[in-house]
């Protein structure tokens, strides 16, 4: 009875402006996990609009142990990571875009002479993409 109080809930929080993306990727997730082994008891998916949305829901629930977010959206997802005051939570950030080049060029450029590490990023699309992304989750909730 103590082991299962003890039990950890693994946080996942997936970011994108595109609602039909965002409850894709929710489904997808909590399939990954429960082929995986997980009880969806294991593990709590939040969802967020926008990079803005998103920092406030750290702010309020705590580390994630995944956070997975697109880049091109209102407050996009640099903001995003450069809002995050804990580097721990950033070193947990994945990127899934369709443009790469640009993401890491605002990287580049916002980052600049800033103590972050530069996040994963994922380009949608890609072959491999979801097995990459799959094993990506299942590293973190280790």
């Amino acid at each position: 009875m103590a082991e299962e109080q003890n039990k950890k809930t693994w946080k996942i929080l997936l970011v994108d402006d595109y609602e039909p993306i965002l409850k894709a990727n929710t489904y997808w997730v909590s399939d990954v996990l429960e082929d995986a082994g997980y009880a969806k008891s294991d593990f709590c998916i939040d969802t967020s609009v926008n990079g803005d949305l998103a920092l406030k829901k750290v702010e309020s629930n705590g580390f994630y142990d995944a956070i997975i977010s697109d880049y091109d959206m209102p407050f996009n997802g640099v903001k995003l990571y450069i809002g995050l005051k804990n580097l721990e939570q950033q070193k947990r950030v994945v990127f899934i875009t369709g443009n790469a080049d640009g993401l890491r060029k605002e990287l580049s450029t916002k980052l600049e002479n800033k103590d972050y590490k530069e996040p994963l990023i994922l380009e949608k699309m890609k072959d491999g993409f979801y097995e990459s992304l799959r094993n990506i989750i299942l590293e973190y909730l280790r």
